[in-house]
């Protein structure tokens, strides 16, 4: 017995014939219907598809290959000055997309951590071809430290662009810092790459809003504060509006609305 509720908000009209496409698994329809319950325009991001499910970062791979494969979906690069300034995934709920020609010969990796904030959006799918993991493997395999030596190879450019990347950090604070944490956990010290540590060290210090003082220092503005906080009520929002009706939904909703009228 299937029991129905009529809906006025906060659902999603789904076409029948994807659910009944027998080409799909049901991980890769589960996939999809997240995604199209997202308004138009909504930006991909594959950790919020993570967070909103059991499955992990490997199943979420898998469908969504699958989908690129029957056509639900499609991944294209979109260029400027020669290279890849950011990558468009685009969703069809009648699977009648073009051919993904990234399918042969990219490699899908949705694990960001190794990339600069200047490339980042631009990987927000994190699929990304086999030339470009190359040279970005080969970038991180110079950074390490041990602690003797502490840090190796954080040459100036790199100093630069992780200071480009976290505006709001004071990087040689932030790296003394790993310095002195490295060696108070010395079972936890070793790392397969530390590029990637450093950049989720900063990337929890820049949310938190960073360590800057100094006289020369770049804050994290107001603003980006304000931005965060709605962008963080919306999200918020979006996941009250699916809930079924009740009081509590109801008074989150209230609160949330309250609260977006006074930023």
């Amino acid at each position: 017995m299937i029991l129905h509720k009529k809906h006025k908000i906060g659902f999603t009209q789904i076409d029948n014939k994807l659910l009944n496409d027998a080409r799909l698994t049901w991980k890769a329809k589960g996939v999809l219907c997240y995604l199209l319950s997202k308004p138009e325009g909504w930006q991909v991001n594959v950790w919020d598809i993570i967070k909103h499910g059991a499955d992990g970062e490997a199943a979420l791979r898998a469908a969504m290959r699958e989908l690129r494969e029957h056509h639900y979906a499609q991944l294209q690069n979109m260029r400027a000055d020669g290279r890849i300034v950011q990558r468009c995934l685009t969703i069809d709920e009648h699977g009648k997309l073009p051919t993904d020609d990234l399918l042969g010969s990219d490699i899908e990796n949705l694990n960001q951590e190794n990339l600069n904030e200047e490339n980042r959006e631009a990987y927000q799918y994190g699929d990304y071809s086999k030339t470009e993991k190359k040279s970005s493997s080969a970038v991180t395999a110079k950074v390490g430290w041990s602690p003797a030596q502490g840090w190796s190879s954080i040459d100036d450019d790199l100093r630069s662009e992780l200071r480009q990347a976290y505006p709001a950090c004071d990087v040689e604070r932030q790296l003394r810092q790993m310095t002195m944490w490295l060696k108070a956990n010395p079972a936890r010290a070793k790392k397969s790459n530390y590029l990637r540590f450093i950049n989720n060290w900063l990337k929890k210090e820049q949310d938190r809003g960073g360590d800057q003082r100094g006289k020369h220092s770049t804050p994290a503005t107001p603003i980006n504060v304000r931005n965060k906080r709605i962008n963080k009520l919306n999200e918020q929002k979006a996941y009250w509006m699916r809930q079924p009706e009740s009081a509590r939904r109801s008074r989150e909703l209230e609160q949330i609305r309250v609260e977006l009228q006074t930023l």
